[in-house]
């Protein structure tokens, strides 16, 4: 969360820190919305909402009061805490309906697209999702830009940020042109490969967009004006690379991801400065070794499919290594 607005510190940061948190899984119900703000938000109910564990009995009223009144000013312009807005500004919770004018759909757009955008901090974070794999798959595969890391990161980051505003906001055209004209990239590449996903999440979002059409329009303009100059440039020359060995049929490529995914997720690789090594950087260097497509681990892995022929199940290659050491152990019991 944003502990500022308009420069000014808020009041209680930890404490709607804790409260926010508590209520994501519950943004898209109503009554258990309301039933936690009765618990803990009322002052006949006042408990468990402070960073340490509990709102003290002799805090008194005026400082709820402020604590409700911070939370609305955080969550003012976040649909996906729609139902908690109205719980907050409720004269009687035992008695409060969900008001007919509101749109579960644009609720659960903004929960599913985390519109109140936060910035993430590893490219894996992005790559579980398939619409973001695919574009990342996109840009490396036709060799537009260098593949690193961090300049992945800041393009998510920089995409889902502005997807964010675009939603969160009823712009006219006028607005939105003034808005897209007032984004400062540094490269036509940069604007171009923004503007043409963020299209195409609006597009994924379908009807759920408001006023998509006239987005739509806008942004196909701004992307045909600089496609010119970003296919001009062409993809960048990137020298091809052979690894020393093949996977076998005994190790299909969706076991090997299988594999190298339980390892990183048991923290059993780290950089040489000590650091977690991401998904990406192990998939790559471990891809490599055997020719085999990094990008294609990401994808088996986020589809759960199986190519292998016998239709193995997904911890079969694991119960293969099992017994494979014990049948080893067996044997040195039985050599000694």
């Amino acid at each position: 969360m944003n502990k500022k607005t308009k420069g000014q510190q808020i009041p209680h940061a930890e404490k709607i820190d804790k409260i926010l948190h508590d209520l994501l899984p519950y943004r898209l119900d109503f009554v258990a919305t309301v039933d936690y703000v009765k618990k803990h938000l009322t002052t006949s109910q006042v408990g468990s909402v402070n960073a340490t564990g509990t709102y003290q009995s002799s805090d008194v009223e005026s400082d709820l009061h402020e604590l409700r009144a911070a939370i609305k000013s955080v969550i003012a312009e976040d649909e996906s805490f729609a139902y908690l807005y109205i719980a907050l500004t409720s004269d009687n919770l035992d008695r409060v309906q969900c008001p007919k004018y509101i749109d579960t759909q644009v609720i659960k757009t903004a929960v599913e697209y985390n519109l109140n955008y936060h910035p993430l901090t590893s490219l894996d974070d992005y790559l579980e999702i398939e619409v973001n794999l695919q574009q990342y798959d996109l840009l490396t595969r036709g060799n537009f830009w260098e593949d690193d890391d961090d300049l992945y990161l800041d393009y998510f980051n920089r995409a889902y940020y502005l997807f964010s505003q675009l939603l969160r906001r009823q712009y006219t055209y006028t607005q939105l042109r003034d808005f897209l004209a007032g984004q400062n990239f540094d490269s036509d590449a940069k604007a171009y490969w923004t503007w043409q996903f963020i299209s195409q999440l609006i597009d994924k979002l379908g009807d759920a967009v408001r006023d998509r059409e006239r987005y739509q329009c806008k942004l196909r303009r701004e992307i045909d004006r600089l496609e010119p100059f970003v296919m001009q440039q062409g993809p960048i020359d990137l020298p091809p690379t052979k690894g020393p060995f093949k996977l076998t049929s005994e190790l299909i490529p969706t076991n090997f991801a299988r594999i190298l995914n339980v390892l990183c997720e048991m923290g059993c690789f780290t950089t040489e400065g000590g650091k977690k090594a991401t998904k990406k950087a192990v998939f790559e260097r471990f891809a490599g070794l055997v020719n085999e497509d990094s990008k294609q681990f990401h994808s088996l892995l986020n589809s759960g499919k199986n190519v292998n022929n016998d239709s193995e199940a997904p911890y079969g290659i694991f119960e293969r290594m099992l017994q494979k050491q014990r049948d080893l152990l067996g044997d040195i019991v039985h050599v000694a």
